[in-house]
């Protein structure tokens, strides 16, 4: 069985390079994305689905991740709400940009 790697903003820069990655390694992947821009084709031609969503709607995220991931990858948490959203994850990489280019990349570990 393939393991699951659901990616918050996956049509940007940085969130397009990762699921590049992960489906270069045979995970399945799912992106997210607010609907402003169109999935990328080549993500497409690859097999990720795309899912549209507004985390600053409560709930929303939850809803969208459903049974969950193997891996949360988040690449635009822009504020403490948003951080605050992935806690009870069990494992989060989160991936800060400034001006578009990585200033943090890291792995938190929240459960074993």
């Amino acid at each position: 069985m393939s393991r699951h790697a659901f990616i918050l903003g996956g049509t940007g820069q940085i969130g397009r390079a990762v699921a590049n990655e992960f489906l270069s390694a045979g995970w399945t992947v799912t992106i997210s994305h607010r609907g402003a821009h169109t999935t990328p084709a080549d993500l497409v031609e690859r097999g990720v689905k795309a899912v549209t969503l507004n985390r600053d709607i409560p709930g929303q995220l939850s809803r969208v991740l459903g049974t969950g991931a193997d891996v949360l990858i988040d690449t635009n948490a822009y504020n403490r709400d948003h951080g605050s959203q992935l806690i009870g994850s069990k494992a989060v990489l989160a991936a800060a940009s400034s001006s578009h280019r990585p200033a943090c990349i890291g792995m938190i570990l929240v459960e074993p």
